[in-house]
């Protein structure tokens, strides 16, 4: 498993470039355990 600290929508940059990143993470490391456990 893995933790991700310290994301706040309504303190990120105009772009939402902070969330946008924690969701990629988020993605990428759920798909990474899958293709791992094949």
């Amino acid at each position: 498993g893995f933790d991700l600290v310290e994301v706040a929508p309504n303190l990120d940059l105009e772009n939402k470039m902070t969330s946008i990143l924690a969701a990629k993470l988020i993605v990428e490391f759920m798909d990474f355990i899958r293709r791992r456990e094949i």
